[in-house]
């Protein structure tokens, strides 16, 4: 009876062993479709986040692009007592601003003006515009001055050339929008910017924008540091809709773009709410009964020339490719599946025992057979990767050779400014055959064979990398020395490229003493730490982990030449041969490199 009742549970188990492994897999297959379908509206959030900052970002440089035309027709009054309208208009020419900044409407310039002067202004204004030909509009301030007023600020340069009177000759002052931004320009000698205006459509209609205005001064800067006197300012009025189509693109279905003014920037906070005494440029019909999906839009602001802003980024789809989104859905479907075939298979283990080492033998050919096609593939990846540097570097030399050729047969009709741009495009050669080179020499670390390793003497190594580095040591006056070095596991050719490196890196690195680098080899726990210490500036601690990624410099080029790869390449290389790599370092106190590689004894 016993062993009946054995036969009988261990029955029972059998049958029961594929419900529940099935019940299992299931649970499993729904966690990690919940997980791919989370992580998938995190990357969608994050992706729309990243959006709406590159947006924001895109407005805040085309602003910015405009103040500098701006500021360049400053410069032209700021460099001249007076300058005619033939001048202005020749500046508006050579800028093509029309065409190079969408959204302007007109360039202009407005003149300060006292009340006793301005008989006197409108007359000489007006001969100006007659002897230039250009202006076919006439030329009369307005409104009139109140009788309190004892100053006008006139629009008198206008580009296009004006036909008629709408904004030629307007006293700015006049109008509160404008006096406000005209005069804070005037205050803070920064751009400003107005609030929201109509502007008047060439084929009838209005259009929401603004006027832009940069402070002109008159007279040479004073001695005392006293204010200049302020002579009136360059402003230029801008479509919002063109503008925006011009960040977004005007007939994008991806994206929805609006804006909203919310008042000045000195008074409103950048964490504001958009409200109903917001402005919105946006003047499309159904804007305001527009819902928007609070999943695919985001709100942001930024200070605009005095004013703040708000951006509504909505998208109207996802972000992410048909593909992506079918993630957790290829995840539950194949799940589903591999809990069926598994639920199948425990079933019809007991009697297919000989058919799963089959399968086991099958497979394991497969992996052999993928194992092999990996090795060719990465050995064709390495043999592509030479021919690709290879053929870069050739234009490069074309381009070094061509800029020689150019400097020595126009030496003598070569300006200084000319022979700097030629010397920045050599550098810029030159830089970019060492990344190339340096490229090319990460790719290839860590790709040979496990098998070709072997005992390396550290001493032979150091010996070859400081005869290749020889030239280097002597330009440099440095003392490169080294205790006895252990005999490690490794790959010859790599132990050598990694000393090179670390004792390059103590070269360039180095104060305003004669480099010294030494190196020296310790046993810890059955392994070889070997330290090559430097008297160069030193590192900061919260560097310490970045000195070894990719393209990571901590300074310029015109500081310490380099590409960034030197570190990146030594780590690879000591992982790859099974080793660790840390640096020990304070700023003005010069680094040690603390490399940990096996013996050659394991």
């Amino acid at each position: 009876m016993g062993d009946n009742a054995e036969v009988e549970r261990r029955s029972v188990l059998v049958r029961l062993a594929p419900a529940l492994l099935l019940a299992t897999l299931l649970v499993m297959t729904a966690v990690a479709t919940y997980a791919a379908a989370s992580r998938l509206q995190s990357r969608e959030h994050d992706q729309l986040d990243d959006d709406t900052a590159a947006t924001v970002t895109a407005i805040d440089r085309r602003m910015d692009d405009y103040g500098q035309i701006l500021r360049g027709a400053a410069g032209l009054y700021n460099a001249s007592h007076s300058v005619t309208y033939r001048e202005f208009h020749d500046f508006f020419a050579d800028q093509d601003v029309l065409k190079r900044f969408p959204g302007v409407q007109t360039l202009a310039s407005a003149s300060y003006v006292p009340r006793a002067g301005l008989p006197a202004y409108v007359k000489r204004t007006r001969e100006e515009l007659a002897a230039s030909g250009l202006v076919r509009a006439n030329f009369a301030p307005y409104p009139p001055l109140k009788p309190d007023a004892q100053e006008a600020l006139i629009s008198d340069h206008l580009e296009p050339p004006p036909t008629d009177g709408r904004t030629f000759g307007i006293n700015l002052l006049s109008e509160p929008n404008r006096r406000r931004a005209a005069l804070l320009a005037r205050r803070t000698g920064q751009p400003a910017a107005t609030a929201p205006i109509a502007l008047a459509l060439a084929r009838g209609g209005t259009s929401l924008g603004i006027d832009l205005m940069v402070p002109v001064y008159g007279g040479p800067p004073s001695q005392t540091g006293a204010p200049r006197q302020w002579a009136g300012v360059v402003f230029a009025a801008f479509r919002l809709d063109n503008l925006l189509r011009g960040i977004v693109g005007g007939d994008a279905p991806a994206a929805d773009l609006e804006v909203y003014d919310l008042g000045p920037a000195a008074t409103v906070p950048a964490t504001a709410k958009i409200t109903r005494a917001a402005t919105a440029f946006d003047l499309r019909p159904g804007r305001a009964t527009r819902k928007r999906d609070p999943g695919h839009t985001r709100v942001a602001t930024l200070a605009v020339a005095g004013r703040r802003w708000a951006v509504v980024y909505t998208r109207a789809g996802s972000a992410l490719s048909p593909g992506e989104r079918a993630v957790p859905w290829f995840i539950a479907i194949a799940g589903i599946l591999v809990s069926l075939l598994a639920a199948a298979l425990l079933r019809t283990l007991a009697t297919a025992r000989q058919r799963a080492v089959r399968l086991a033998e099958t497979m394991t050919l497969e992996l052999r057979q993928r194992e092999e096609q990996l090795r060719a593939s990465n050995e064709e990846l390495e043999h592509f990767a030479y021919l690709a540097s290879h053929d870069l570097q050739e234009p490069l030399r074309t381009i070094t050779s061509y800029v020689g050729l150019l400097e020595n047969r126009l030496d003598d009709q070569l300006d200084d400014r000319t022979r700097s741009w030629l010397g920045f495009v050599s550098e810029g050669a030159a830089r970019m055959s060492q990344l190339i080179t340096d490229l090319l020499e990460y790719s290839r670390t860590g790709r040979a064979r496990e098998d070709e390793g072997g005992p390396v003497a550290l001493d032979d190594a150091w010996d070859l990398a400081v005869a290749n580095l020889q030239h280097a040591i002597a330009d440099a006056g440095a003392t490169v020395e080294r205790g006895e070095l252990p005999v490690v596991r490794a790959r010859s050719r790599e132990m050598t490229s990694m000393l090179q490196n670390l004792i390059g890196n103590g070269l360039k690195y180095r104060g305003e003493a004669a480099p010294v680098v030494r190196a020296s080899a310790a046993r810890s726990d059955g392994r070889w730490e070997i330290a090559v210490r430097d008297n160069g500036i030193g590192i900061e601690p919260r560097f310490h982990e970045r000195v070894f990624g990719l393209f990571q410099r901590l300074h310029t080029s015109e500081e310490y030449a380099g590409t960034g790869m030197g570190l990146a390449i030594v780590k690879k290389i000591v992982e790859s041969n099974g080793g660790s790599v840390r640096v020990e370092s304070t700023p003005g106190e010069g680094s040690t490199f603390v490399v940990t590689l096996p013996g050659a004894d394991r």
